[in-house]
């Protein structure tokens, strides 16, 4: 049986609408994920200070994330399902989107996701 690695996840949300931080924070606490909250895009303690970045899914803000932490895992977050929203999102850099509603199914997917990848690479 693998692990629940969620529960070790260090989530940082960074510019995050309130309307959606409420659903995504009580989620992630569901997980037994306290995640941290930060208004600034920038600075270099981003990609130290979480395992995942949970970021509003405009382009302008996956990129500078992007740049500002190359490395780091940065999940775009929309009150929308479209398509074309997803699509902007992981071409401006997210490595993955969700939408409301947020499902605790699929988040622990995606945490898991993530931290398996860097569980083996550190192994």
């Amino acid at each position: 049986m693998k692990p629940n690695l969620a529960k070790s996840c260090r989530a940082l949300l960074v510019g995050v609408p309130d309307e959606l931080k409420i659903s995504l924070v009580a989620v992630l606490r569901a997980l037994d994920v306290d995640p941290i909250s930060r208004n600034a895009t920038s600075g270099a303690d981003l990609q130290k200070d979480a395992d995942v970045i949970f970021c509003d899914a405009q382009a302008g803000v996956i990129k500078s994330l992007r740049q500002t932490a190359p490395s780091a895992r940065i999940v775009a977050v929309s009150r929308i399902a479209e398509t074309d929203r997803w699509l902007d999102a992981i071409e401006a850099g997210a490595d993955d989107y969700c939408a409301l509603p947020f499902e605790t199914f699929h988040l622990r997917w995606t945490l898991d996701r993530f931290l398996q990848h860097s569980y083996h690479a550190a192994a």
